[in-house]
């Protein structure tokens, strides 16, 4: 591995800036202008992502942000988990860049958990067992992101090939890493031939290894020209507007819904006491749940013909054209609804409203799209369960 910022190839004006913002992003001692350069990165590998340029340093931004997951100012790391959660949205166009590159992603988280959560577990800092959590959010959505193909192939590297020949799955170890975080780290010392280690993800286009520069610890301020921000000036009138909206926004949700988590768990401690179990108390568990623990949306989606004006012979087209299927086909992943175990939205699992529908969820949010060219339309009741 090349050192961080070093240039690849003729010094062009684009790849100056670039090479200015890997290095501050990985040197910058001032907290304020580090985290800027790391939401400069995350922007810039997006940008480069959407425009397909195949950029050689694309690679290297996303070793930076890999090895910022473990620095020791969580500040400065949720920035880097934040832009790796962010990068979900972008694996196509990531595996189409590298295809073992989304794979690439989740296996640094799982070995930055691993490596964090000895420490995090005895540790006095609260800001240590929330970046755990945010650690543990970005794995799942990386999970429900990509298809499992993906994460039931095996998983090679030169230090597991003696202590594991069959080479398990990603999957495995996903899982593995879940159960250590439930049952404590303890569970994996003693095992530790099953969970990937920062080690085991050395490559030559990866070093897990890679030297930080120190911070000095400073109160948010305005960001203006002074020497604290060096050569990152240069960038700073560029992505200030698109920083502020786009990840910062991000980064101070997931906060605010981690201590605000943590903040009701430490109230309901101090005011513990034995519930008594009566009908009234099992009908509340009952309807508590029956809730969703995401958000959940229901969205129509019709197709109009050529001509057509009314109501009725709208709902009854039984297709619509292939571009019309082409849209459908993107919403989500097509799911039976007779076995559908995820939010319906109203929709039936005895074919009553069709037999399958798109599909879509994350962490956070689950969507399920009532197709109408998808649901019956034999009969009058048909046409009024689709309006």
């Amino acid at each position: 591995m090349r050192p961080v910022g070093e240039s690849r190839g003729p010094e062009t004006p684009a790849c100056c800036l670039v090479n200015i913002i890997l290095k501050n992003a990985a040197e910058e001692p001032s907290e304020a202008a580090r985290c800027l350069a790391l939401c400069c990165l995350g922007l810039w590998i997006c940008e480069e992502l959407m425009q397909c340029t195949n950029h050689p340093q694309v690679k290297d931004a996303i070793n930076v942000l890999g090895v910022t997951l473990k620095f020791f100012n969580k500040q400065i790391a949720q920035i880097a988990c934040d832009t790796f959660q962010l990068l979900t949205t972008y694996w196509e166009r990531l595996h189409k860049y590298e295809p073992s590159l989304p794979r690439k992603m989740i296996e640094i988280v799982i070995a930055t958990i691993s490596f964090l959560l000895p420490s995090a577990e005895y540790s006095s800092m609260e800001g240590d067992k929330k970046f755990i959590v945010s650690l543990l959010l970005c794995l799942l959505d990386w999970c429900m992101t990509l298809p499992l193909t993906m994460l039931l192939e095996p998983v090679f590297t030169s230090s597991l090939e003696d202590q594991n020949p069959s080479n398990a799955p990603l999957l495995d170890y996903i899982y593995r890493v879940l159960h250590s975080c439930v049952h404590g780290s303890s569970t994996y010392t003693q095992q530790s031939h099953y969970l990937l280690s920062l080690a085991d993800l050395s490559s030559d286009s990866y070093d897990p290894f890679l030297p930080l520069g120190n911070v000095r610890n400073t109160e948010p301020m305005p960001f203006q020209p002074s020497a604290d921000l060096s050569n990152l000036l240069t960038v700073v009138e560029v992505v200030q507007v698109k920083n502020d909206i786009f990840l910062q926004k991000k980064n101070v949700e997931w906060k605010a819904i981690v201590t605000g988590s943590l903040a009701r768990f430490a109230s309901a401690v101090k005011s513990f006491h034995i519930l008594k179990k009566n009908s009234k108390l099992l009908r509340e568990l009952k309807n508590l749940d029956s809730r969703q623990c995401r958000e959940t949306h229901k969205i129509a989606v019709f197709y109009i013909a050529e001509g057509q004006e009314d109501k009725c012979s709208i709902l009854s087209n039984p297709r619509g054209s292939q571009a019309y299927e082409d849209f459908v086909a993107g919403l989500g992943w097509e799911v039976e609804l007779s076995t559908h175990c995820g939010f319906m939205g109203g929709l039936q699992r005895n074919g009553s409203t069709g037999q399958t529908a798109p599909y879509y969820a994350s962490s956070t949010v689950e969507v399920i799209f009532h197709v109408c060219t998808r649901m019956p339309s034999d009969s009058d009741d048909s046409l009024t369960k689709k309006a």
